[in-house]
C-alpha cells in the first residue's frame, strides 16, 4: 500500500478539501476523485426533508469512507452485471467477477451445453444467496430468451435474516422496474417475465449437517425446508459459499473487508458452523477427503453442496471459489464422486481466450478464460 506523503495530501487538499479523507481508503488520487464524485451525486440526491443540506451529509460520508467503510455500503448499492443491487452492513457486497460467471452460465444454458434442460421450466436454487444478486441476474438473462418464462423458477437460500431482507427488497425493486418497462415490451412476454419473478422466493435454511448442536440449531435444514415447500428437486444448483480460510482472511483480504463485511459469509470457521472446534472440523474434512482432494478449512461447504446436489437430483452445479488451487481441490472432489460427466474451471473472465493452453496441470481439468480462478462448474 503506497504511503501518503504530506506534500501529496496538501496537493490533493488544494483540489478539494475532502480528498485527503478519501485518500485514506483509496490511496490514489484518481480513485479518490471518482469516489468523491459518486458520493457528491448521492448526497445531492438525498437533499430532502431528511437531509435538507447535502454538504454536511457529504462530509459525514467522506469521514466514514476514511475509516474504511465500503463505498457500496455508503451508497447503498452496487452494480451486478446490468442490475443495481441494494446492499448494506451485514450482507456481502456483490462482485463483478461473480456476475461474469453467472452471465457465462446463462449463455451456456441457452446454448444447451449442459444437456437436455428446458429453459422455460428451469428450476434454479442459489445457496448462500446474500443480496439475491445471483438469482436476480440469472432471471434477467434467461427470462428474456425463453419462449414462455412464466414457469422459470428460482429460489434463494441463506441463514442470515439481513441477507434475506436485502434479497426480498432487490426482488421487489426489480419488479417495480419491470412495470416501468411495460410500455416498451409485448404484454404476453412481460406477463411471463413478471410471473416468474413473482414466483422467485427466498427462504432461511442451513446447508450444513445438523449432527452437532450449534447456535443455528433453530434454523431449519435445507432438505426438510424444501420438502415442506413441496419442491425437493432442482435442475441447477449455484452457490457462492464461505470459502476463505481463517489464515487467508487475516492475510489476503483488505482491511475494509475484514472490518466491515460479514465474516460469516466469507469464512467457514468453527464460530459460524456446526463444528465446535477445529479438530472436529479437520476430522470431518478427513472423512470426506478419502485421500483424493486433500480439502482444507476453506473447502468445508463443497462436500455438503455435492451431497445436496445428489439429494435434489441437480443436473448442473456452479460453485464460486477463491483461486485455481481451491478450484483444483473442488474439481478433484467432484471427480472422486464419479457421478458427474464433466468438470470445468472458470477464471474471472470466462469468455476471454485463455492465457495458456487452457489446462490445469493437476488433474488436467479444462480451464476457461483469463484472470484468477473463480468458479467450478460440473454437469451430469
Amino acid at each position: 500500500m503506497p504511503r501518503l506523503t504530506p506534500s501529496f495530501l496538501r496537493r490533493a487538499e488544494k483540489i478539494n478539501p475532502l480528498l485527503p479523507l478519501l485518500l485514506r481508503a483509496c490511496r490514489d488520487l484518481r480513485s479518490a476523485q471518482n469516489e468523491l464524485r459518486w458520493l457528491t451525486e448521492y448526497a445531492r440526491g438525498c437533499n430532502s426533508g431528511a437531509h435538507p443540506r447535502w454538504k454536511p451529509l457529504l462530509l459525514d460520508l467522506c469521514k466514514h469512507r476514511s475509516q474504511g467503510v465500503p463505498l457500496q455500503y455508503l451508497l447503498g448499492s452496487e452494480y451486478f452485471g446490468e442490475l443495481e443491487i441494494r446492499c448494506g452492513p451485514g450482507v456481502l457486497i456483490p462482485r463483478q467477477e461473480t456476475a461474469s460467471s453467472v452471465s457465462y452460465l446463462a449463455s451456456r444454458l441457452r446454448q444447451g451445453d449442459f444437456g437436455d434442460l428446458n429453459l422455460n421450466r428451469l428450476r434454479v436454487i442459489d445457496v448462500c444467496t446474500g443480496t439475491g444478486c445471483i438469482p436476480l441476474l440469472l432471471h434477467r438473462l434467461l427470462s428474456r430468451c425463453c419462449h414462455d418464462s412464466s414457469s422459470l423458477r428460482l429460489l434463494g437460500v441463506d441463514v442470515s435474516p439481513i441477507a434475506l431482507h436485502y434479497a426480498t427488497l432487490n426482488r421487489q425493486l426489480l419488479l417495480d422496474s419491470l412495470l416501468d418497462e411495460s410500455r416498451t415490451m409485448a404484454p404476453l412476454r412481460l406477463d411471463g417475465i413478471i410471473s416468474s419473478l413473482l414466483s422467485m422466493s427466498f427462504i432461511q435454511a442451513d446447508v450444513l449437517p445438523s449432527s452437532v448442536q450449534s447456535q443455528r440449531s433453530t434454523i431449519p435444514q435445507l432438505l426438510p425446508a424444501l420438502r415442506h415447500l413441496g419442491e425437493p428437486s432442482w435442475d441447477v444448483l449455484i452457490s457462492n459459499p464461505p470459502y476463505i480460510s481463517s489464515r487467508a482472511f487475516a492475510t489476503t483480504t483488505s482491511r475494509s473487508v475484514r472490518k466491515f463485511e460479514p465474516r460469516v459469509a466469507l469464512v467457514p470457521s468453527t464460530t459460524n458452523t456446526c463444528f465446535r472446534s477445529k479438530p472436529e472440523l479437520r476430522e470431518y474434512l478427513h472423512h470426506v477427503n478419502q485421500g483424493v482432494a486433500k480439502l482444507e478449512e476453506g473447502d468445508l461447504f463443497y462436500p455438503r453442496l455435492l451431497d445436496l446436489a445428489d439429494e435434489m437430483s441437480v443436473k448442473v452445479c456452479l460453485f464460486e471459489v477463491a483461486d485455481l488451487s481451491q478450484a483444483s481441490r473442488v474439481s478433484l472432489l467432484i471427480r472422486s464422486r464419479e457421478k458427474w460427466k464433466s468438470v470445468e474451471m472458470w477464471r474471472d473472465e470466462p469468455t476471454l481466450p485463455p492465457d495458456g493452453d487452457g489446462q490445469e496441470p493437476k488433474g488436467s481439468f479444462r480451464v476457461l478464460g483469463r484472470g484468477c480462478g473463480r468458479s467450478v462448474v460440473c454437469w451430469r
